[in-house]
Protein backbone atom coordinates (compact mmCIF):
# COMPACT_ATOMS: atom_id res chain seq x y z
CA UNK A 1 0.00 0.00 0.00
CA UNK A 2 1.56 3.21 -1.26
CA UNK A 3 1.43 6.46 0.97
CA UNK A 4 2.00 9.75 -0.45
CA UNK A 5 4.15 12.92 0.88
CA UNK A 6 1.25 15.03 2.04
CA UNK A 7 -0.33 11.36 3.79
CA UNK A 8 2.89 11.29 5.31
CA UNK A 9 2.91 15.11 6.61
CA UNK A 10 -0.22 14.73 8.66
CA UNK A 11 0.84 11.83 10.27
CA UNK A 12 3.73 13.23 11.51
CA UNK A 13 2.86 16.53 12.03
CA UNK A 14 0.27 15.44 13.98
CA UNK A 15 2.66 13.19 16.07
CA UNK A 16 5.14 16.09 16.67
CA UNK A 17 7.37 14.76 14.20
CA UNK A 18 7.37 16.11 10.56
CA UNK A 19 11.25 17.29 10.84
CA UNK A 20 12.29 13.51 10.60
CA UNK A 21 10.35 13.06 7.34
CA UNK A 22 12.18 15.69 5.78
CA UNK A 23 15.29 13.95 7.31
CA UNK A 24 14.30 11.11 5.21
CA UNK A 25 13.50 12.87 2.40
CA UNK A 26 16.80 14.99 2.88
CA UNK A 27 18.49 11.19 2.26
CA UNK A 28 16.90 9.98 -1.34
CA UNK A 29 13.95 8.11 0.55
CA UNK A 30 10.66 7.59 -1.12
CA UNK A 31 7.43 8.29 -0.14
CA UNK A 32 6.76 4.11 0.37
CA UNK A 33 10.18 3.43 1.90
CA UNK A 34 9.40 5.78 4.54
CA UNK A 35 6.02 4.76 5.22
CA UNK A 36 7.49 1.21 5.78
CA UNK A 37 10.21 2.56 7.98
CA UNK A 38 7.53 3.88 10.34
CA UNK A 39 5.51 1.14 9.98
CA UNK A 40 8.32 -0.85 11.31
CA UNK A 41 9.37 1.29 14.02
CA UNK A 42 6.71 3.19 16.15
CA UNK A 43 9.62 4.50 17.89
CA UNK A 44 10.50 7.03 14.80
CA UNK A 45 7.39 9.11 15.94
CA UNK A 46 8.93 10.15 18.86
CA UNK A 47 12.59 10.56 17.77
CA UNK A 48 13.68 13.88 17.29
CA UNK A 49 16.05 14.93 13.89
CA UNK A 50 19.30 15.51 16.11
CA UNK A 51 19.32 12.38 17.77
CA UNK A 52 18.41 10.63 13.80
CA UNK A 53 21.18 12.73 12.16
CA UNK A 54 24.17 11.79 14.72
CA UNK A 55 23.34 8.40 14.59
CA UNK A 56 23.20 8.82 11.36
CA UNK A 57 26.49 10.36 11.12
CA UNK A 58 28.18 7.68 13.49
CA UNK A 59 27.47 4.95 11.32
CA UNK A 60 29.80 6.00 8.81
CA UNK A 61 32.81 6.79 11.67
CA UNK A 62 32.97 2.75 12.06
CA UNK A 63 33.44 2.16 8.62
CA UNK A 64 30.64 2.58 6.57
CA UNK A 65 29.96 3.55 3.15
CA UNK A 66 27.89 6.39 3.12
CA UNK A 67 26.06 4.85 0.03
CA UNK A 68 25.16 1.77 1.94
CA UNK A 69 23.77 3.61 4.92
CA UNK A 70 20.47 4.06 3.28
CA UNK A 71 19.87 -0.03 3.23
CA UNK A 72 21.25 -0.36 6.61
CA UNK A 73 18.33 2.00 8.09
CA UNK A 74 15.55 0.57 5.92
CA UNK A 75 16.42 -2.86 7.30
CA UNK A 76 16.74 -1.71 11.01
CA UNK A 77 15.06 2.03 11.38
CA UNK A 78 14.70 1.36 14.96
CA UNK A 79 18.73 2.49 14.65
CA UNK A 80 18.38 5.67 14.23
CA UNK A 81 15.71 5.86 17.89
CA UNK A 82 18.60 4.81 20.01
CA UNK A 83 20.84 6.29 22.04
CA UNK A 84 24.07 6.91 20.91
CA UNK A 85 26.43 6.58 24.20
CA UNK A 86 24.33 4.56 25.76
CA UNK A 87 23.32 1.84 22.83
CA UNK A 88 24.94 2.31 19.70
CA UNK A 89 28.74 3.08 20.99
CA UNK A 90 29.11 0.25 23.44
CA UNK A 91 28.14 -1.91 20.80
CA UNK A 92 30.56 -1.33 18.37
CA UNK A 93 33.64 -0.91 20.98
CA UNK A 94 32.35 -4.52 21.63
CA UNK A 95 32.34 -5.44 18.51
CA UNK A 96 35.63 -4.18 17.14
CA UNK A 97 37.20 -5.58 20.49
CA UNK A 98 36.25 -9.19 18.50
CA UNK A 99 36.95 -8.65 15.14
CA UNK A 100 41.07 -8.83 13.84
CA UNK A 101 40.75 -6.37 10.93
CA UNK A 102 39.10 -2.96 10.69
CA UNK A 103 36.62 -3.39 8.07
CA UNK A 104 34.98 -6.53 9.77
CA UNK A 105 32.70 -4.34 11.92
CA UNK A 106 30.99 -2.27 9.16
CA UNK A 107 30.87 -5.42 7.60
CA UNK A 108 28.65 -7.32 10.21
CA UNK A 109 26.50 -4.46 10.95
CA UNK A 110 26.15 -4.29 7.12
CA UNK A 111 25.59 -7.64 6.71
CA UNK A 112 22.70 -7.96 9.86
CA UNK A 113 21.50 -4.28 10.81
CA UNK A 114 19.51 -5.61 13.55
CA UNK A 115 23.07 -6.33 15.43
CA UNK A 116 23.43 -2.64 16.70
CA UNK A 117 19.81 -3.03 18.29
CA UNK A 118 20.32 -5.46 20.56
CA UNK A 119 22.07 -5.57 24.30
CA UNK A 120 25.42 -6.01 25.03
CA UNK A 121 25.12 -6.74 28.65
CA UNK A 122 21.74 -8.84 28.03
CA UNK A 123 22.70 -10.41 24.83
CA UNK A 124 26.03 -10.05 23.21
CA UNK A 125 28.15 -11.04 26.64
CA UNK A 126 26.26 -14.28 27.23
CA UNK A 127 26.58 -15.19 23.92
CA UNK A 128 30.04 -14.76 23.66
CA UNK A 129 30.06 -17.11 27.08
CA UNK A 130 27.89 -19.69 25.93
CA UNK A 131 30.34 -19.89 22.74
CA UNK A 132 32.93 -20.72 24.89
CA UNK A 133 31.54 -23.05 26.90
CA UNK A 134 30.84 -25.03 24.25
CA UNK A 135 34.83 -25.16 23.90
CA UNK A 136 35.43 -22.31 20.66
CA UNK A 137 38.50 -20.66 21.65
CA UNK A 138 38.33 -16.66 22.67
CA UNK A 139 40.41 -15.83 19.48
CA UNK A 140 37.56 -17.37 17.24
CA UNK A 141 34.76 -15.90 19.05
CA UNK A 142 34.77 -12.49 17.14
CA UNK A 143 35.30 -14.23 13.96
CA UNK A 144 31.99 -16.49 14.65
CA UNK A 145 29.88 -13.68 15.83
CA UNK A 146 31.00 -10.85 13.05
CA UNK A 147 30.75 -13.72 9.85
CA UNK A 148 27.65 -14.62 11.02
CA UNK A 149 26.13 -11.75 12.86
CA UNK A 150 22.15 -12.55 12.74
CA UNK A 151 22.96 -15.40 15.48
CA UNK A 152 23.18 -12.52 17.86
CA UNK A 153 19.73 -12.61 17.34
CA UNK A 154 18.81 -16.07 18.47
CA UNK A 155 17.08 -17.56 21.58
CA UNK A 156 20.21 -19.26 23.40
CA UNK A 157 17.49 -21.33 25.69
CA UNK A 158 15.27 -22.66 22.60
CA UNK A 159 17.30 -22.44 19.56
CA UNK A 160 21.04 -22.76 20.26
CA UNK A 161 20.59 -25.29 23.27
CA UNK A 162 18.68 -27.65 20.32
CA UNK A 163 21.23 -27.22 18.15
CA UNK A 164 23.67 -28.14 20.83
CA UNK A 165 21.73 -30.91 21.90
CA UNK A 166 20.96 -32.39 18.56
CA UNK A 167 25.21 -32.31 17.90
CA UNK A 168 25.47 -34.37 21.30
CA UNK A 169 23.11 -36.73 19.95
CA UNK A 170 25.60 -37.62 17.23
CA UNK A 171 28.28 -38.07 19.71
CA UNK A 172 30.12 -34.45 19.34
CA UNK A 173 30.19 -34.53 23.36
CA UNK A 174 34.28 -34.30 24.29
CA UNK A 175 35.59 -31.42 25.32
CA UNK A 176 36.02 -29.09 22.44
CA UNK A 177 34.11 -30.74 19.73
CA UNK A 178 30.47 -28.59 19.34
CA UNK A 179 33.51 -25.51 19.52
CA UNK A 180 35.24 -27.17 16.65
CA UNK A 181 32.33 -27.49 14.62
CA UNK A 182 31.04 -23.95 15.08
CA UNK A 183 34.17 -22.43 14.37
CA UNK A 184 34.08 -24.51 10.84
CA UNK A 185 30.86 -23.59 9.77
CA UNK A 186 28.89 -20.48 11.99
CA UNK A 187 26.03 -20.70 9.54
CA UNK A 188 24.76 -24.07 10.77
CA UNK A 189 23.40 -22.70 13.71
CA UNK A 190 20.90 -20.69 11.32
CA UNK A 191 19.02 -24.04 10.20
CA UNK A 192 16.68 -25.71 12.46
CA UNK A 193 16.79 -29.05 13.69
CA UNK A 194 13.89 -30.79 12.61
CA UNK A 195 13.77 -29.21 9.28
CA UNK A 196 17.20 -29.71 8.25
CA UNK A 197 19.56 -31.01 10.52
CA UNK A 198 18.01 -34.24 11.94
CA UNK A 199 16.52 -34.80 8.19
CA UNK A 200 20.02 -34.64 6.42
CA UNK A 201 21.75 -36.49 9.27
CA UNK A 202 19.23 -39.68 8.79
CA UNK A 203 20.00 -39.47 5.42
CA UNK A 204 23.60 -39.91 5.33
CA UNK A 205 22.92 -43.08 7.57
CA UNK A 206 20.63 -44.53 5.44
CA UNK A 207 23.35 -44.39 2.52
CA UNK A 208 25.78 -46.65 4.84
CA UNK A 209 27.32 -43.63 7.09
CA UNK A 210 28.24 -45.35 10.22
CA UNK A 211 27.78 -43.30 13.83
CA UNK A 212 31.04 -42.82 13.50
CA UNK A 213 31.73 -41.86 10.08
CA UNK A 214 28.75 -39.25 10.96
CA UNK A 215 30.81 -37.46 13.83
CA UNK A 216 33.81 -37.38 11.25
CA UNK A 217 31.56 -35.60 8.65
CA UNK A 218 29.92 -33.30 10.82
CA UNK A 219 33.52 -31.96 12.30
CA UNK A 220 35.58 -32.00 9.26
CA UNK A 221 32.60 -31.08 6.91
CA UNK A 222 29.71 -29.60 8.68
CA UNK A 223 28.16 -27.65 5.35
CA UNK A 224 27.26 -31.18 4.81
CA UNK A 225 24.32 -31.19 7.02
CA UNK A 226 22.89 -27.87 5.67
CA UNK A 227 22.17 -29.24 2.51
CA UNK A 228 18.61 -30.18 1.35
CA UNK A 229 18.93 -33.80 0.76
CA UNK A 230 15.58 -34.20 -0.48
CA UNK A 231 16.03 -31.09 -3.12
CA UNK A 232 20.03 -30.82 -3.90
CA UNK A 233 20.69 -34.21 -6.09
CA UNK A 234 23.98 -33.09 -6.51
CA UNK A 235 24.65 -33.89 -2.67
CA UNK A 236 22.79 -37.23 -2.92
CA UNK A 237 24.92 -38.58 -6.29
CA UNK A 238 28.72 -37.51 -3.59
CA UNK A 239 27.18 -38.77 -0.64
CA UNK A 240 25.96 -42.03 -2.38
CA UNK A 241 29.63 -42.66 -4.01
Amino acid sequence: MSCSLADMEITTSQNGNSSLLWFFRDRGFDDNAIHEMFRKCKRLQGTQRDRASENWAYLKTVGIHERKIPSIISKCPKILTLDLNEKLIPMVECLTTLGSKPHEVASAITKFPHILSHSVEEKLCPLLAFFQALGVPEKQLGRILLLNPRLVSYSIDSKLTEFVDFLASLGLTKDGMIGKVLVKHPFIMGYGVEKRLRPTSEFLKSVGLTELDLRTVVLNFPEVLCRDVDKDSETQFCISK
